[in-house]
């Protein structure tokens, strides 16, 4: 059975979300599986490309001179939480404790199994 546009639109921004790094504790890096994530949630957006264009840029963002390392990560995780927010909100998904709710528990899925225990797959 496809998968629906809603569906589809949820597991991509649950990967941009897992790229932050919140629940891996890994420092964020481009990959062309985010970079397929981000131009598949484009297609379905309103058309404002800016926050797809700096989500990507903060992937890569090392701080400025001066900065030291955590204060650099804090502020590439805010940025990054900041264009995860807007893209979520051009793609029409709600930005209720829900909604945040059901991005976070599509982390804690994917450690899970992905199967049901009838076989179907569960997004």
């Amino acid at each position: 059975m496809p998968f629906t546009r809603e569906q589809m639109i949820y597991k991509a921004v649950v990967a941009l979300d897992e790229a932050i790094g919140e629940y891996t504790g890994e420092k964020p890096r481009p990959t062309f599986a985010l970079r397929f994530c981000l131009a598949y949630l484009f297609s379905q957006s309103d058309g404002n490309r800016l926050p797809y264009d700096e989500f990507w840029k903060y992937l890569s963002y090392e701080g400025h001179s001066g900065y030291d390392v955590d204060a650099a990560r804090y502020v590439q995780g805010t940025r990054l939480r900041g264009c995860r927010n807007a893209i979520m909100r051009s793609v029409g998904m709600g930005e209720t404790p829900e909604v945040f709710e059901a991005v976070a528990r599509g982390h804690r899925r994917k450690r899970e199994a992905a199967l049901a225990p009838d076989g179907q797959f569960r997004p």
